[in-house]
């Protein structure tokens, strides 16, 4: 019985991570980009500052 439950509520979170997965992508990139701007300034002022 407990893994009927389990088996249906993966195959939901399933179906709603496929639902969602653009916006989740999106949200990655964003976040990446954002990383890489601040590496940018880091190593731009690291350099500034020899």
């Amino acid at each position: 019985m407990l893994s009927l439950i389990t088996n249906g509520l993966i195959a939901i979170l399933e179906r709603e991570l496929v639902a969602y997965e653009p916006l989740i992508q999106q949200f990655l990139i964003h976040e990446l980009d954002k990383a890489i701007q601040l590496l940018v300034q880091f190593v731009e002022n690291k350099k500034q500052g020899q």
